[in-house]
């Protein structure tokens, strides 16, 4: 395998592995990995806030209003695509330049939440976490981004000419001018989590949570030719605060739960109808057929037992008999976790999408008819009016008469968890869920997909010091490496165990550190060929830093960081229950650290602070980078901001905003200095001065 510049075989227990330098690699040990999702954050405070939702809502048919035409959106400048080169010799961030530092690109529409497609086929609208991105539906063809602020729900028109968004309201949009014509003042509109159109167009019915987080939803209804909001009803439900709802197309039923029982109700009086039976497992998304008769809900699997527990069961409505389930088999079912589903036009033909990019077919009862494999986890499905196509939020499409996949977008529509960028600048390795993509920092040119051997989130990636070789974690418990020139799998470290969660190289190119679940953080030695150290951890590590030096380890766990000699002496603890990032300065003299409302600049020698800050807990820093030079410290925020700040005492300079919730990950690129962020949105940018 190349990691030091040339390519050296051997066996260990039979298996070809490889070699840096002049020793070999015997690859033992136990390793770990995975961690759910940060819960998201607040939007950033740039546009309009949210209207203010009171808690005593009630019934009120006369409440009306004169619909008035929107403003159109004031454009602002739009940061390069994926696949388009940004300015040529862009500036790093400089002192003196700082005010000129901009977003020069932006890869990912965000994490999508809903999709339509228009009765007569021609568009598809996804709704994410930057507005709503048009399709051409036939061909797939990007075709325009409607700047809607944090759009959840989107349906169109039967004439296929007006699409309504649930954003801030709910707006109504006229797809001939691409123009926003009226905004419905809806109360629920910002958390709605389902939107339907009447199939007469007279009636457009909302429904969402309650807003306090009582155990009930909201459902309203608007005339569409009058502007005016005719209902506004309470659905109660089972236990705590509603997580999922459905609608069935006529409106006249409503399934909603909170991770509990699912309660049918009756969504014309708001009288609860049936409790479904209780399940082992917690119930996930639920979808009625095109008729209303039926109801299928998913249980998804919730526990890695290396077994897999998905189904789905399909009830009458409203009396809840149980009349057919569905049942899968084989692999770990929580990598493969059900997170979608949808009925044909026709009910013939139920639709689950599944977590490791795959989408089931069935037509009655037992096993699945087809299985499709997309390009981007199908967190929302539908089928084309006709019934004849398969859509997800991917977006990938399906012919259903061959199951041929028709075409692929090739955009990121769902969060990714880590990224690390080549020492030399040039790419950047971005981790998701079961892949890592390796794309061009120049235009963002996607340069290959590695998937083999990667099932679950990948948490953690690495790169080798002289950039030949990454390393990832997995959730099966072992680091796999790959070839970054053309991405090959080169090898496993360790066996299967517990879930692996941090990964690491050494500046110095010598050490290989990982660590996870099993309690253990371990040190292997690349040029004697040996794992020298398996140093307890009492508490979960989640994430590896290497000093500049090579001569300390910092370890960031549950209960704060521990700096460590890499004989595994604990040099010092620096405490902090969810703390959240960590980095070096360049000479490792100082380690900053941020997470649950402090952000810290330790001195390495002694442990003292060199600045510290507080902030109350609605505000929380997530993510940290220190500029090649020393100067600038990054910090990514809650609400999406980046602050740059100077590195030795604290003070903010310059305050960037563009992301949709949390900062994850930041850092430098080496060479240039330009500055790249991923976000909770599913964005990844880059910044710097054209």
């Amino acid at each position: 395998m190349e990691l030091g510049g040339r390519l050296i075989r051997f066996r260990s227990r039979g298996v070809p592995l490889w070699k840096i330098g002049g020793g070999v690699l015997c690859l033992l040990v136990v390793l770990t990995a995975c961690a759910a999702p940060p819960t998201p954050a607040p939007p950033s405070p740039t546009p309009s806030p949210s209207p203010t939702h009171t808690a005593t809502v009630t019934p009120s048919p006369t409440a009306t209003f004169t619909p008035t035409p929107t403003a159109t959106p004031t454009p602002t400048p739009t940061p390069v695509r994926a696949g388009t080169p940004f300015a040529s010799d862009p500036q790093g961030i400089l002192e003196i330049n700082l005010e000129q530092v901009v977003e020069l690109a932006r890869w990912g529409y965000g994490s999508s939440r809903d999709i339509a497609l228009s009765p007569d086929g021609t568009w598809l609208a996804v709704a994410t976490r930057l507005g709503v991105v048009l399709y051409r539906a036939n061909p797939l063809t990007f075709f325009t981004l409607l700047n809607v602020w944090e759009p959840l729900q989107v349906a169109f028109s039967a004439d296929s000419q007006r699409l309504y968004i649930a954003s801030q309201g709910i707006e109504e949009w006229d797809l001939t001018t691409m123009q926003p014509e009226r905004t419905f003042p809806s109360e629920g509109a910002s958390r709605a989590m389902e939107m339907i159109l009447s199939r007469d167009e007279q009636t457009l019915a909302l429904l969402y949570p309650d807003p306090i987080g009582k155990s009930a939803a909201w459902l309203e209804r608007w005339d569409l030719s009058k502007g005016a909001l005719t209902a506004t009803l309470r659905l109660p439900s089972p236990g705590s605060a509603v997580r999922e709802v459905a609608l069935s197309p006529d409106l006249n039923h409503a399934a909603l739960h909170g991770g509990g029982l699912v309660q049918v109700v009756n969504a014309r009086t708001g009288d609860p109808l049936t409790l479904l039976p209780a399940s082992q497992s917690p119930p996930g998304k639920m979808t009625f057929s095109p008729d209303g008769s039926l109801l299928a809900v998913a249980y998804p699997d919730q526990r890695y037992d290396f077994q897999n527990t998905n189904r789905i069961e399909v009830f009458t409505v409203p009396h809840g008999v149980r009349q057919f389930t569905y049942r899968l088999s084989g692999g770990e079912g929580k990598d493969q976790a059900l997170i979608s589903l949808a009925y044909s036009p026709a009910g013939d033909f139920l639709a689950a999408g599944f977590a490791n990019r795959v989408v089931r077919l069935w037509q009655g009862v037992g096993l699945p008819r087809m299985t499709l494999q997309g390009e981007t986890e199908p967190a929302q499905l539908l089928f084309s009016p006709d019934g004849a196509r398969l859509v997800s939020s991917g977006v990938d499409v399906w012919e259903i008469a061959s199951g041929e996949r028709l075409a692929s977008s090739g955009e990121h529509f769902a969060p990714l968890n880590d990224f690390v960028i080549a020492p030399d600048g040039s790419w950047v390795a971005l981790a998701g869920f079961a892949r890592v993509e390796l794309r061009q920092i120049q235009d963002g040119k996607l340069l290959r997909t590695i998937t083999e051997g990667l099932s679950g989130p990948v948490r953690d990636v690495d790169v080798f010091p002289g950039g030949q070789t990454i390393v990832t974690s997995s959730d099966e418990g072992m680091a796999h490496l790959y070839r970054v020139s053309d991405g090959r799998f080169l090898s496993r470290l360790g066996e299967t165990g517990p879930r692996l969660w941090a990964v690491a190289f050494s500046p110095d190119s010598r050490w290989l550190a990982w660590s996870g679940e099993n309690g253990w953080l371990y040190l292997y030695d690349l040029e004697r060929d040996l794992l020298a150290r398996k140093i307890e951890e009492p508490y979960l590590a989640t994430r590896i830093l290497f000093s500049p030096t090579s001569q300390q380890l910092a370890v960031l766990t549950s209960s704060g960081v521990n700096l460590r000699q890499l004989n595994g002496t604990l040099v010092r603890a620096i405490g902090g229950a969810g703390l959240e990032d960590m980095a070096f300065s360049p000479d490792g003299g100082v380690l900053f650290v941020a997470g649950n409302q402090v952000l810290r600049g330790v001195l390495v020698s002694d442990g003292s602070d060199l600045w510290k800050a507080d902030y109350d807990p609605r505000q929380s820093p997530g993510a940290l980078a220190v500029s090649p030079d020393g100067a600038f410290l990054a910090v990514g925020w809650q609400d999406g901001r980046i602050e740059l700040r100077w590195a030795g005492d604290g003070e903010v300079l310059r305050t960037l905003y563009g992301h949709h919730g949390a900062i994850t990950r930041l850092a430098f690129a080496p060479q240039n200095r330009l500055l790249l962020s991923l976000g909770q949105d599913g964005t990844v940018r880059l910044w710097g001065v054209p």
